[in-house]
């Protein structure tokens, strides 16, 4: 057994449930230590479902005394993934409040770990040249889309040009403005 992680029952409110750290990192079995620090209650600490398979808790409900406090053995499970996350739910009061310890298992001796070698005291130098707007215009593709862009222009022209209505007068400066604001998006 490597982590112990302490539960505070009732110390803001008579039911309130209060974690000491919000997550835990285990390799194998822990304890959670419940101290209640009000009137007697009920108490129910299980896997949430995303742990399930992988940790059991061995009596889930425990009933502690005023100012008692109780030790939660949960077991970790043998056949499990290298790494893996999770929940524990804590429920009192019935299931008025509940709260979740998020848990962390990792199999012994893949502990979290940074390499970390010269270059990181190096600075970088951004040596990819800068591109100008003709480059962009050049992409692959964007020749496609200029086509396109310049059509529809010509229609919306052609279509102020030949109809007075002011609802296709209104639709094709809409295209007008449509293509200007993705040509600039496209040089951007």
């Amino acid at each position: 057994m490597n982590k112990r992680l302490r539960v505070h029952l009732g110390r803001d409110a008579p039911k309130s449930v209060e974690l000491e750290e919000s997550s835990i990192e285990v390799t194998d079995d822990f304890v959670v230590i419940v101290e209640n620090h009000g009137p007697p209650q009920h108490i129910h600490v299980a896997p949430a479902e995303d742990l399930v398979r992988f940790v059991t808790v061995d009596d889930p409900n425990h009933f502690i005394g005023a100012d008692d406090a109780q030790a939660i053995r949960v077991s970790v499970a043998d056949q499990r993934p290298e790494h893996f996350n999770g929940h524990l739910r804590i429920v009192t009061g019935y299931g008025t409040e509940e709260t979740f310890l998020e848990v962390e298992l990792r199999q012994e001796g893949t502990a979290r770990s940074v390499r970390v070698d010269e270059s990181l005291g190096v600075p970088r130098t951004d040596t990819a040249p800068r591109r100008s707007a003709t480059d962009r215009l050049l992409k692959p593709g964007t020749g496609t889309l200029l086509a396109l862009a310049s059509m529809a222009v010509l229609i919306a022209i052609g279509a102020i040009l030949l109809i007075s209505e002011t609802a296709i007068l209104l639709g094709a400066l809409t295209v007008l403005v449509g293509v200007g604001i993705a040509i600039a998006l496209l040089v951007r």
